[in-house]
């Protein structure tokens, strides 16, 4: 949130590695839907808005992996 408010939106991407089968959900781990089953809810409980996750997870992510 603070990087949000000190104007830094369009700066922020977040990932996660699933490089173990320990991380896969049929082994125990969180697996490849982590940051939608888990990251997003407390988002929106912390209050970002939709526009503020498109950015994060959509916008963003696809303006830097963009070769131009």
């Amino acid at each position: 949130r603070r990087l949000i408010e000190n104007g830094h939106l369009d700066q922020i991407a977040i990932s996660h590695d699933i490089c173990h089968c320990p991380r896969l959900t049929k082994f125990g781990g969180h697996g490849y839907a982590h940051i939608f089953r888990n990251v997003v809810p407390l988002m929106r409980e912390r209050g970002f808005t939709q526009q503020e996750i498109d950015t994060i997870l959509v916008h963003t992510p696809a303006r830097l992996l963009t070769i131009q």
